[in-house]
């Protein structure tokens, strides 16, 4: 009897101690599996801070107050003079403090940017901007968005299901009758103005783009309406 019970008890012992090393090993295992899940989260947290866009807030001097949009700079919007036929067709966003590289001072028969000015009646832009902004300066704000990208949609206040709304206004651009020609912006309908710019330069000017209905099918767009516009990121 006492072989057998000897036997029980070293078979026992045995198991458990089996057991209690596989527990262990289990136990090892999870606390390596919860680490890894860890050092997951923080290379994903890591990452996603490393994920963003930037976009042009033309108009204002601060960007969105959406989670994760934060200003690289502000400064001025600039473009091409209004008669000028030549030169660049785009809109820049040039920083209020400019750092200079190599130069010569003077004219030298290139192409020139100059300050941007908004030119509509009073009466338009306290409807559309909510103040009278004929001849005011036009600031503008490189934003950057913690999302992967962005779009600027014409024609809508707002954005499609699954995008972050971060500011929408009106598409400006030359008006068509002048020389130069310019990209379609969007500009913010909080509009902010330079200060001590409300003179009348005659540099670079734009005007809200009103739509025209033929090949465009009015309904659904309006002729004579001007154009909205959102920016979007997601």
């Amino acid at each position: 009897m006492r072989t057998i019970s000897n036997l029980i008890y070293v078979f026992t012992v045995c198991a458990l101690s089996s057991a209690l090393k596989k527990q262990q090993r289990f136990l090892e295992e999870e606390n390596d599996i919860f680490t890894e899940l860890n050092n997951l989260k923080s290379e994903m947290a890591a990452l996603k801070a490393l994920i963003g866009h930037t976009y042009i807030r033309w108009g204002r001097t601060s960007c969105s107050s959406n989670n994760g949009t934060e200003k690289l700079y502000s400064g001025y919007m600039v473009g091409d003079k209004w008669d000028q036929s030549g030169g660049g067709s785009n809109h820049l966003c040039v920083p209020e403090i400019p750092s200079w590289g190599k130069y010569v001072d003077g004219y030298n028969g290139g192409a020139e940017v100059r300050g941007t000015e908004i030119e509509v009646d009073d009466s338009v832009s306290t409807q559309l901007f909510g103040k009278p902004s004929y001849n005011q300066d036009i600031p503008c704000a490189v934003c950057r968005a913690n999302r992967a990208s962005h779009v600027m949609i014409p024609g809508r206040t707002d954005c499609y299901s699954g995008w972050t709304k971060e500011y929408s206004g009106y598409i400006v651009a030359s008006k068509p009758t002048w020389a130069a020609n310019s990209d379609y912006v969007c500009l913010d309908s909080g509009l902010e103005f330079v200060v001590h710019g409300a003179g009348d330069d005659e540099e670079h000017v734009v005007k809200p783009a009103e739509v025209r209905c033929g090949s465009l099918a009015c309904p659904p767009y309006v002729d004579g309406r001007e154009l909205a516009c959102v920016v979007c990121t997601k």
